[in-house]
């Protein structure tokens, strides 16, 4: 893709963290590196058919909203189609619970949700907030325990620079939403919960 840097100067940047993220070149950049990640990392985050790290589904995130006001990153996670929630309303995020219920159940997509609601400051587990477990039953589908590896060595808590290192994706076993309610998603919640700490045990023990 020919570079608007001659014409736009202040798209320099903007121009590296898209090459960064998904794979694009633009010719005549006068520093097309990386930017976001580490030079020796290998592949880009966001590209589709980039093999490295690749789940074969279709999912989206539900995400906090203040993520999508941030430049560049807000602007993918819109067009992308991931769905933002506001923590300190909790009837706004009800709709938006039952929203993406809707999206996963007309769409046929999965939805990646973090039930911590955020990073610890001292990497252990927190307890889990029980909206995955509200989505799950709402559209009728199997919760999938995932754990994630490595990402605080990669990523520190605070931290705005990513560091190149092992990311490990364990995945559970599917739990059965069939015939519960809304009044069963913190026993939900709980039985994802312990599966995740075992997700989280080291190899071998």
């Amino acid at each position: 893709v020919p570079s608007l840097f001659d014409l736009y100067p202040g798209n320099e940047a903007m121009e590296r963290e898209v090459y960064d993220m998904y794979g694009i070149g633009f010719t005549n950049h006068p520093d097309l590196t990386r930017i976001l990640m580490p030079e020796d990392w290998e592949g880009h985050p966001l590209r589709k058919d980039d093999e490295i790290g690749r789940i074969p589904v279709q999912f989206r995130f539900l995400a906090k909203r203040g993520l999508f006001q941030i430049p560049f990153m807000g602007t993918h996670l819109t067009q992308a189609g991931h769905i933002p929630v506001t923590l300190d309303d909790p009837r706004g995020a009800i709709k938006t619970l039952t929203r993406a219920a809707q999206t996963i159940h007309e769409r046929s997509v999965s939805l990646l949700i973090f039930p911590e609601g955020g990073r610890s400051e001292d990497g252990l587990l927190q307890p889990f907030k029980d909206g995955a477990a509200f989505v799950a039953i709402r559209a009728g589908v199997p919760i999938v325990p995932m754990a994630l590896i490595g990402t605080r060595e990669v990523l520190p808590m605070h931290g705005a620079t990513f560091r190149s290192g092992p990311v490990t994706l364990r995945i559970g076993d599917p739990i059965s939403t069939e015939g519960m309610t809304s009044h069963d998603r913190r026993a939900l919640t709980e039985r994802v919960r312990v599966q995740i700490v075992e997700l989280l045990e080291p190899a071998g023990e």
